[in-house]
């Protein structure tokens, strides 16, 4: 697999590298491994295209807002617009 299929550290941003952690014996199968250059985070998989995937994984960004809570404020936002405009005519 090219070094290019892999996205940079989810991390720090620098680049990773891929390769062979532990050689095949007879009693257990190659482990490889992506580690980042920079920082040192690494994963491990016996499967190069699972390793891959895994590691190009990113959380997808959310904003959670609970509604009543913004509904409240809100509320209280627009109960104080008219005392602020009071508050700006007067001076």
């Amino acid at each position: 697999m090219s070094k290019h299929a892999l996205k940079p550290c989810p991390f720090c941003g620098s680049e990773p590298m891929l390769g062979e952690v532990r050689p095949a014996t007879r009693k257990s199968p190659p482990l490889f491994g992506i580690t980042c250059i920079h920082c040192g985070a690494e994963m491990t998989d016996e499967f190069v295209p699972e390793l891959i995937q895994r590691w190009n994984a990113r959380a997808v960004a959310t904003a959670s807002i609970d509604k009543e809570v913004m509904a409240g404020t809100v509320q209280h936002v627009m109960e104080q617009i008219p005392n602020a405009l009071r508050m700006l005519e007067d001076s």
